[in-house]
Protein backbone atom coordinates (compact mmCIF):
# COMPACT_ATOMS: atom_id res chain seq x y z
CA UNK A 1 0.00 0.00 0.00
CA UNK A 2 1.62 3.61 -1.13
CA UNK A 3 0.75 6.26 0.89
CA UNK A 4 0.73 9.96 -0.15
CA UNK A 5 2.86 12.30 1.45
CA UNK A 6 -0.26 13.89 2.71
CA UNK A 7 -1.67 11.09 4.36
CA UNK A 8 1.94 9.92 5.70
CA UNK A 9 1.84 13.36 7.35
CA UNK A 10 -1.42 13.24 8.89
CA UNK A 11 -0.74 9.68 10.63
CA UNK A 12 2.60 10.60 11.32
CA UNK A 13 1.07 13.52 13.58
CA UNK A 14 -1.73 10.84 14.96
CA UNK A 15 0.77 8.12 16.38
CA UNK A 16 2.99 11.61 17.40
CA UNK A 17 -0.07 12.82 19.49
CA UNK A 18 -0.73 9.43 21.18
CA UNK A 19 2.89 8.59 21.74
CA UNK A 20 2.70 12.05 24.22
CA UNK A 21 -0.14 11.25 25.49
CA UNK A 22 1.71 7.91 26.87
CA UNK A 23 4.76 9.94 27.39
CA UNK A 24 2.90 12.18 29.98
CA UNK A 25 0.62 9.13 31.52
CA UNK A 26 4.63 7.82 32.20
CA UNK A 27 5.86 11.06 33.92
CA UNK A 28 5.68 12.12 37.45
CA UNK A 29 6.61 15.36 38.32
CA UNK A 30 7.28 13.82 42.24
CA UNK A 31 9.41 10.88 40.64
CA UNK A 32 12.73 12.43 39.05
CA UNK A 33 13.57 9.04 37.36
CA UNK A 34 10.88 8.97 35.22
CA UNK A 35 11.90 10.90 32.37
CA UNK A 36 14.46 8.38 32.46
CA UNK A 37 12.91 4.93 32.53
CA UNK A 38 11.19 6.52 29.14
CA UNK A 39 14.21 7.17 27.72
CA UNK A 40 15.52 3.41 28.28
CA UNK A 41 11.85 2.19 26.79
CA UNK A 42 12.10 4.38 24.08
CA UNK A 43 15.76 3.18 23.31
CA UNK A 44 14.97 -0.56 23.70
CA UNK A 45 11.96 0.25 20.78
CA UNK A 46 14.86 1.79 18.71
CA UNK A 47 17.21 -1.23 19.01
CA UNK A 48 14.21 -3.58 17.53
CA UNK A 49 13.67 -1.31 15.12
CA UNK A 50 17.53 -1.00 14.30
CA UNK A 51 17.52 -5.10 14.01
CA UNK A 52 14.48 -4.81 11.70
CA UNK A 53 16.18 -1.83 9.75
CA UNK A 54 19.73 -3.76 9.83
CA UNK A 55 17.81 -7.27 8.84
CA UNK A 56 16.65 -5.61 5.49
CA UNK A 57 20.02 -4.96 4.28
CA UNK A 58 21.27 -8.16 5.28
CA UNK A 59 23.41 -6.73 8.19
CA UNK A 60 25.43 -5.09 5.68
CA UNK A 61 26.42 -2.14 7.86
CA UNK A 62 30.07 -0.46 9.24
CA UNK A 63 29.47 0.10 12.93
CA UNK A 64 31.63 3.03 12.39
CA UNK A 65 28.67 5.15 11.28
CA UNK A 66 27.82 5.34 14.90
CA UNK A 67 30.53 6.89 15.66
CA UNK A 68 30.32 9.34 12.63
CA UNK A 69 26.85 9.99 13.35
CA UNK A 70 27.32 10.75 16.63
CA UNK A 71 26.77 14.63 16.83
CA UNK A 72 23.71 14.22 15.40
CA UNK A 73 22.62 11.42 17.52
CA UNK A 74 23.17 12.81 20.53
CA UNK A 75 21.64 16.34 19.66
CA UNK A 76 18.29 13.78 18.97
CA UNK A 77 18.52 11.87 21.87
CA UNK A 78 19.38 14.91 24.22
CA UNK A 79 16.27 16.70 22.74
CA UNK A 80 13.87 13.90 23.59
CA UNK A 81 15.35 13.57 27.00
CA UNK A 82 14.87 17.19 28.09
CA UNK A 83 11.28 16.98 26.39
CA UNK A 84 10.51 14.29 29.04
CA UNK A 85 11.57 16.15 31.63
CA UNK A 86 9.49 18.77 30.66
CA UNK A 87 6.35 16.57 30.49
CA UNK A 88 6.98 16.13 34.16
CA UNK A 89 5.60 19.96 34.90
CA UNK A 90 3.94 20.83 31.95
CA UNK A 91 0.23 19.76 30.21
CA UNK A 92 1.25 17.89 27.22
CA UNK A 93 -1.36 21.08 24.97
CA UNK A 94 1.60 23.27 26.15
CA UNK A 95 4.94 21.10 25.95
CA UNK A 96 4.36 19.32 22.27
CA UNK A 97 3.56 22.46 20.53
CA UNK A 98 6.55 24.33 21.68
CA UNK A 99 8.87 21.30 21.36
CA UNK A 100 7.43 20.85 17.90
CA UNK A 101 7.93 24.49 16.97
CA UNK A 102 11.97 23.20 16.17
CA UNK A 103 10.66 22.35 12.35
CA UNK A 104 10.68 26.15 12.11
CA UNK A 105 13.70 26.64 13.73
CA UNK A 106 15.22 23.88 11.85
CA UNK A 107 13.83 25.57 8.28
CA UNK A 108 15.62 29.14 9.36
CA UNK A 109 18.98 27.55 10.02
CA UNK A 110 18.91 26.07 6.35
CA UNK A 111 17.74 29.37 5.44
CA UNK A 112 20.16 31.45 6.95
CA UNK A 113 23.26 28.93 6.79
CA UNK A 114 22.94 26.45 4.13
CA UNK A 115 21.56 29.62 1.62
CA UNK A 116 18.22 27.58 0.82
CA UNK A 117 15.19 29.65 -0.09
CA UNK A 118 12.23 29.88 1.38
CA UNK A 119 8.60 31.21 -0.14
CA UNK A 120 6.53 33.56 0.84
CA UNK A 121 4.19 31.33 2.34
CA UNK A 122 6.92 29.54 4.18
CA UNK A 123 8.34 32.54 5.68
CA UNK A 124 4.68 33.27 7.08
CA UNK A 125 4.04 29.76 8.37
CA UNK A 126 7.27 29.88 10.42
CA UNK A 127 6.77 33.82 11.74
CA UNK A 128 3.29 32.16 12.37
CA UNK A 129 4.99 29.44 14.44
CA UNK A 130 7.73 31.56 15.89
CA UNK A 131 5.18 34.06 16.87
CA UNK A 132 2.93 31.39 18.76
CA UNK A 133 5.83 30.25 20.67
CA UNK A 134 6.31 33.59 22.16
CA UNK A 135 2.66 34.08 23.15
CA UNK A 136 2.58 30.72 24.73
CA UNK A 137 5.36 31.73 26.74
CA UNK A 138 4.27 35.38 27.71
CA UNK A 139 0.30 33.89 28.75
CA UNK A 140 2.35 30.51 30.83
CA UNK A 141 4.43 32.90 33.06
CA UNK A 142 1.35 35.63 33.12
CA UNK A 143 -0.88 32.24 34.47
CA UNK A 144 1.60 32.00 36.89
CA UNK A 145 2.34 35.41 37.63
CA UNK A 146 -2.10 35.00 38.64
CA UNK A 147 -1.85 32.23 40.67
CA UNK A 148 1.19 33.57 43.22
CA UNK A 149 -1.20 35.98 43.94
CA UNK A 150 -4.16 33.86 45.02
CA UNK A 151 -2.51 32.42 47.72
CA UNK A 152 -5.78 31.49 49.86
CA UNK A 153 -6.04 28.74 46.93
CA UNK A 154 -3.81 25.67 47.34
CA UNK A 155 -2.01 25.12 43.41
CA UNK A 156 -0.34 21.81 42.59
CA UNK A 157 3.25 22.02 42.53
CA UNK A 158 4.16 21.24 38.74
CA UNK A 159 2.19 24.13 37.90
CA UNK A 160 3.82 26.88 40.37
CA UNK A 161 6.79 25.71 38.19
CA UNK A 162 5.02 26.03 35.25
CA UNK A 163 6.98 29.31 33.66
CA UNK A 164 10.35 27.59 34.80
CA UNK A 165 9.65 24.22 33.24
CA UNK A 166 8.83 25.86 29.79
CA UNK A 167 12.86 26.09 28.95
CA UNK A 168 12.67 22.63 28.53
CA UNK A 169 10.38 22.46 25.57
CA UNK A 170 11.83 25.06 24.34
CA UNK A 171 15.96 23.53 24.75
CA UNK A 172 14.15 20.70 22.86
CA UNK A 173 12.82 22.55 19.72
CA UNK A 174 16.57 24.72 19.49
CA UNK A 175 18.63 21.20 20.23
CA UNK A 176 16.05 18.92 17.72
CA UNK A 177 16.26 21.80 15.39
CA UNK A 178 20.13 21.75 15.10
CA UNK A 179 19.99 18.04 14.97
CA UNK A 180 17.83 18.25 12.06
CA UNK A 181 20.14 20.68 10.42
CA UNK A 182 23.15 18.85 10.73
CA UNK A 183 21.06 15.66 9.60
CA UNK A 184 20.62 17.77 6.22
CA UNK A 185 24.58 18.05 6.00
CA UNK A 186 25.15 14.70 6.54
CA UNK A 187 22.37 13.18 4.26
CA UNK A 188 23.60 15.20 1.67
CA UNK A 189 27.19 14.72 1.89
CA UNK A 190 27.93 11.80 4.18
CA UNK A 191 25.74 9.19 4.21
CA UNK A 192 22.68 7.36 3.09
CA UNK A 193 19.51 7.95 5.45
CA UNK A 194 19.57 3.78 5.96
CA UNK A 195 22.86 4.23 7.90
CA UNK A 196 21.68 7.38 9.72
CA UNK A 197 18.57 5.94 11.20
CA UNK A 198 20.50 2.36 11.57
CA UNK A 199 22.99 5.05 13.52
CA UNK A 200 21.31 6.86 15.54
CA UNK A 201 18.48 4.21 16.73
CA UNK A 202 21.80 1.88 17.43
CA UNK A 203 23.62 5.10 19.76
CA UNK A 204 19.56 5.42 21.54
CA UNK A 205 20.05 1.66 22.62
CA UNK A 206 23.40 1.66 23.63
Amino acid sequence: MNFSWYTSAILTILFWGIADLFYKKGTDSKDRYSHLRIIVMVGFVMGIQAMFELSKMDFQYDPMNIITYLPVSSMYILSMALGYVGLRYLEVSINSPVGNTSGAVAGILAFIVLGKTMSPLQLFAVTLITVGLISIAVIERKLAEEERKLQNIVIDRKYKIGAIALIFPILYAIIDALGTFLDDVYLSNIMGPEDALISYELTFLF
